[in-house]
């Protein structure tokens, strides 16, 4: 006599450019439910993926829908949780499960975490880490630095990526990088937050991730996330666990991630939130409301805890059974960083092969095609490629970074068609 399977649930996955690409989802759902995906725009890479799983998922189009529209079809779908990875889709997310009673952000935790000025004025009602901060345009310019200061941080009220991000120290910096920046952008302009001397010499930045799983308003912190330095454009160059601190300063941070979540009223979902390590303690970078650009592979590797799958059973409302395991090694990434100067097209990368021959080192990614353009400002998704690997101590792995970074020359071609090495 044949067993009857209970059908899984339906999970709607509203996709954008983020953090879990279609296949890496559909592999954390096995077991777990059913996956539909939506998207509005999606890139020739993601495109490849979902043909691939054709057969195993189905995905929507819903770029000329509007949100009720959107919201009726997954409707009659039976839809029992939606989720997205991407900054961007938040909006979408909140929106459906609002129409269709499921769990979700609401409409005032998402003004806090896509809008950089609210949760600025968040965090400071609520008295956590309050920062100096303004609104600024072409046109505000002297007001919002009569209320901040310099040096001070320019950034978009929305965005993602550190995109149109960079440290600006006067008047004139202020008004050309607004100058420089897209015009219909509304920025933030925020108290720079100076790291801890201390931190200057080390081969780790000043600054970490909280990656954290909330359900039903309990919280469980799973992972610090230690990070490489800055660019001097705050585009990240890499990241790794476990972390450095100490076990004081590591609950100092862990601490006042609790207090930020709070404050923004996060009770489900999975945030991602950057804390800057100055010499008066942890200060809240910003907190977003879903998984951190590539940290979902990261954490499984070096702790065996899957925060895409997380993520889905947060959705329909299944307690998901985080128990990191022991890390044994410094499990990294290294982002290989645009670097600084004029916009130019990618021409390719020397050295890989000796890279890839490094104790450690399992894989380098290349991440741009031949010809598209790496500009700096555009932030972490300027990358040109991503090495990853595990090195057994961090005094291997700052020596291991070190001479990949000196191996790896990319090539770049700038306009005028003259080739340079971005050595």
């Amino acid at each position: 006599m044949s067993m009857m399977h209970k059908a899984l649930p339906k999970v709607a996955v509203i996709h954008g450019e983020g953090s879990a690409s279609p296949l890496t989802v559909k592999a954390a759902s096995v077991g777990i439910c059913e996956l539909i995906f939506l998207y509005a725009a999606c890139s020739d890479k993601d495109k490849a993926q979902f043909a691939l799983l054709k057969n195993h998922t189905r995905s929507f189009d819903i770029s000329t829908l509007t949100d009720s529209e959107a919201a009726e079809l997954l409707g009659k779908e039976r839809i029992a949780g939606v989720v997205t990875f991407s900054e961007s889709q938040l909006p979408r997310v909140t929106a459906y499960c609002a129409a269709l009673g499921l769990i979700g952000h609401s409409a005032e935790t998402l003004a806090s975490l896509i809008d950089k000025y609210k949760q600025r004025e968040r965090l400071a009602e609520a008295n956590v880490n309050a920062v100096r901060h303004a609104l600024v345009d072409r046109q505000r310019v002297e007001q919002a630095v009569a209320v901040v200061g310099f040096p001070a941080v320019l950034k978009p009220r929305i965005g993602a990526g550190s995109r149109w991000t960079g440290k600006v120290a006067s008047m004139e910096e202020l008004r050309h990088a607004l100058s420089a920046g897209p015009a219909d952008c509304e920025y933030v302009l925020e108290e720079y937050l100076e790291g801890d001397p201390e931190l200057r010499d080390a081969f780790y930045g000043d600054y970490v991730s909280v990656e954290s799983v909330h359900q039903n308003g309990r919280s469980q912190q799973v992972c610090v996330t230690a990070k490489l330095p800055l660019t001097e454009h705050f585009a990240e160059t890499g990241m790794f666990v476990p972390h450095p601190l100490s076990a004081e300063l590591a609950e100092q941070v862990c601490r006042l991630e609790a207090q930020a979540i709070q404050a923004l009223g996060i009770t489900d979902g999975v945030t991602h939130t950057e804390i800057k390590l100055t010499s008066g303690g942890p200060r809240i970078i910003e907190i977003n409301g879903r998984l951190g650009g590539y940290v979902p592979e990261i954490v499984k590797r070096a702790m065996n805890v899957d925060l895409v799958k997380a993520a889905l059973q947060v959705s329909l409302g299944i307690e998901p059974s985080i128990a990191p395991g022991p890390v044994t090694s410094v499990v990294y990434q290294v982002f290989l960083a645009a670097p600084c100067g004029q916009p130019a097209g990618f021409g390719g990368m020397d050295g890989m092969d000796e890279v890839l021959a490094m104790d450690g080192v399992l894989h380098l990614e290349i991440t741009k095609d031949a010809g598209q353009v790496i500009d700096y400002r555009l932030g972490t998704q300027s990358n040109m490629g991503i090495v990853y690997g595990s090195a057994p101590d961090f005094d291997a792995f700052a020596r291991t970074v070190h001479a990949m970074r000196t191996k790896l020359v990319p090539h770049l071609n700038v306009p005028g068609g003259r080739e340079v090495d971005a050595r």
